[in-house]
């Protein structure tokens, strides 16, 4: 089976899990699509996908697994090197990582951290740009800056401590969805339990 995944959920969420799904179904050959684009099932371009928005195509058999919840993060070495912000106007003091315009949406508002801080990205050089999220992890976690990360990833990274905590990006929800053709399929609904399990074990 051929299963679509956004880039940071797959290789954050999913792939770490993987040998769980392996161990109770080692006969079920998975195939795992990291890719930030909109894959087209219909044409059997994979045949499921994890998505972070709603399918608009009715056609689509559509499950919500969870609901994402952001935060903003930064290490104690930063905070403690810059100080704290104390509220969302001391956030312009400090750097702010996100993501650059015009990249590729991986999920609605997801410059949500600098729009709060009304920042100016053409003028404004205190911010840093990634066109990845897991890239922007990466920076957070090693001392670079403030950014708005996931809490399930953040909150199981013991570096990471949550600033403004009031402050709360809009949630995102994750969907499991696959063309209606595929609804009677063995293995599918195998994979569609795993991740279910999976939601389950996860603190979103």
């Amino acid at each position: 089976t051929v299963e679509q995944a956004h880039k940071f959920i797959g290789s954050t969420w999913l792939a770490p899990a993987l040998s769980q799904m392996r161990s109770a179904h080692p006969n079920i050959q998975l195939t795992m699509l990291l890719d930030d684009r909109i894959l087209n099932l219909n044409m059997r371009e994979a045949d499921a996908a994890i998505r972070l928005h709603k399918p608009e195509q009715p056609e689509l058999i559509q499950r919500q697994l969870a609901t994402l919840n952001f935060h903003i993060y930064a290490t104690d070495t930063y905070l403690k090197r810059y100080g704290i912000p104390k509220d969302i106007k001391d956030l312009k003091n400090h750097t702010l990582i996100g993501f650059p315009e015009g990249a590729t949406p991986t999920f609605s508002d997801q410059n949500w951290l600098l729009r709060s801080a009304n920042i100016d990205t053409d003028s404004d050089n205190n911010v840093m740009m990634l066109n990845s999220l897991f890239a922007i992890y990466q920076a957070v976690r090693n001392g670079a800056g403030l950014g708005a990360l996931p809490d399930y990833l953040a909150q199981r990274d013991e570096n990471l401590k949550i600033v403004l905590p009031e402050l709360k990006a809009p949630s995102v929800n994750m969907y499991f969805v696959y063309p209606e053709e595929r609804k009677n399929s063995g293995r599918l609904s195998i994979f569609r339990d795993f991740l279910v399990k999976l939601v389950q074990d996860t603190k979103f």
